[in-house]
């Protein structure tokens, strides 16, 4: 016979029933919540503490919730719930996003689904048809967010496409162009000339490919003391076609670099038997072994004394000088045409690049370049572009601090 131990066990007795119960529980509370004003009657009983004001990140209105969606704003008003119980005014104010390809390409699915061309769609028309979508899609959301209990401002939501929204970008744009500070820079805008809109960074995919790779001179002009005249400092790039832009070369302060001698070459070499480089030492073999040539150190060289040494790089002649720093440091960003005492970690290039070839040895190699794409663009055409790698010059040991080379043309704030 069991015996029922049931009886003879004290334990707690409570008004919680046995099972949750949550699809039928959180209705409830939810409509509890609605009934009270609960959001409001925070605000009323916060009045006088500190704010915290947890503006939202707007989601695209093209679609019904997911994961994501959950994981973002669950988190997020944990974080205003907990601000709220630590004694502060918490607001969060909800949103959503309503420009862009998301909703556009929602919007031309349907022109496909019905075999109808987008171009011949007027452009008002669309923009009515999108806005109208998106609509519709920020009031199934809201609702959506509600069932996760997200406790927020829903009646008062912010959206992209609100004319008091647009105007106010626009007056704070106009705020930026009344100071100074909207300005022209040299970043390319990548455009689908399929889908006919801006692309993000983040909206490429990119391929491996394979580059070639170059070992180039830069004649030194002039030096201090003349020790360096005559003799070339060479550098390494994956880069190649960003040559004609260079303005200056990067030392690291920390590297030894040496004087080396061509003593003989190997059959193909593009080095001259008696021609003098400035190498990394410690990099002297690798690059003798890629170009073909047998090596002789004639000298060791500080890179104080190789920083203030003209070479001929491939700066125009009527490019415009760029002002110097007003400060030193380890880290330089540095003006080609305006070298002075205090900027201790650049060569000045003044005059352009020579026409006769430099290189002194070419590879390839494959870099392995991973792709990016947002998951939720994976239904869209594929669009992309070959990726570059960018790797260590030879003058850059790991651990080793080399100059920044400041882009002409693009002003940078100080």
């Amino acid at each position: 016979m069991t015996t029922d131990y049931k009886s003879s066990v004290f334990l707690p007795k409570t008004d919680f029933p046995m099972r949750a119960g949550l699809s039928k529980k959180e209705p409830e509370l939810l409509k509890r919540w609605a009934d009270m004003n609960l959001f409001q009657r925070l605000r009323q009983e916060s009045k006088g503490r500190p704010k915290f004001v947890l503006h939202d990140g707007p989601p695209y209105a093209n679609g019904h919730l997911h994961i994501g969606h959950a994981l973002n704003k669950i988190l997020k008003d944990l974080v205003s719930r907990t601000q709220q119980m630590m004694g502060k005014d918490s607001h969060y104010v909800p949103g959503w996003d309503c420009h862009g390809l998301p909703i556009e390409w929602k919007i031309e699915e349907e022109y496909r689904a019905k075999k109808q061309d987008k171009d011949q769609v007027p452009v008002g028309e669309f923009r009515r048809q999108c806005r109208a979508f998106a609509d519709h899609w920020i009031s199934v959301q809201r609702e959506e967010f509600k069932r996760l209990g997200i406790e927020g401002d829903w009646d008062n939501y912010y959206s992209t496409m609100k004319y008091e929204s647009e105007a106010v970008i626009a007056n704070e744009l106009g705020k930026f162009l009344m100071n100074g500070g909207l300005y022209k820079g040299s970043k390319a805008v990548l455009w689908s000339v399929v889908e006919k809109t801006a692309l993000a960074e983040a909206e490429i995919e990119y391929h491996d490919h394979t580059s070639d790779t170059v070992h180039v001179r830069f004649p030194v002009l002039k030096s201090k003391g003349g020790k360096l005249d005559g003799a070339s400092v060479v550098i390494w790039t994956t880069t190649p076609w960003t040559m004609p832009g260079n303005r200056a070369l990067a030392y690291g302060k920390d590297i030894a670099y040496g004087l080396v001698d061509v003593a003989a070459v190997g059959e193909g070499s593009k080095a001259r038997i008696g021609e003098t480089m400035v190498l990394a030492k410690e990099l002297v073999g690798a690059v003798a072994e890629m170009a073909k040539f047998t090596p002789k150190l004639v000298a060791d060289v500080c890179a104080g004394r190789a920083t203030t040494s003209t070479c001929a790089c491939s700066r125009a002649p009527s490019s415009p000088p760029m002002p110097a720093p007003a400060s030193s440091t380890s880290r330089r960003v540095m003006a080609p045409t305006t070298m002075s005492s205090a900027s201790p970690m650049a060569s000045r290039c003044r005059t352009p690049w020579p026409r006769t070839a430099p290189i002194i040895h070419m590879s390839r190699c494959s870099p392995a370049c991973r792709s990016i794409r947002r998951s939720a663009r994976r239904a869209r055409p594929t669009r992309s572009s070959p990726r570059r790698s960018t790797r260590q010059a030879s003058f850059w040991r790991p651990g080793a601090s080399p100059t920044a080379i400041r882009i002409p043309g693009v002003p940078r704030r100080q």
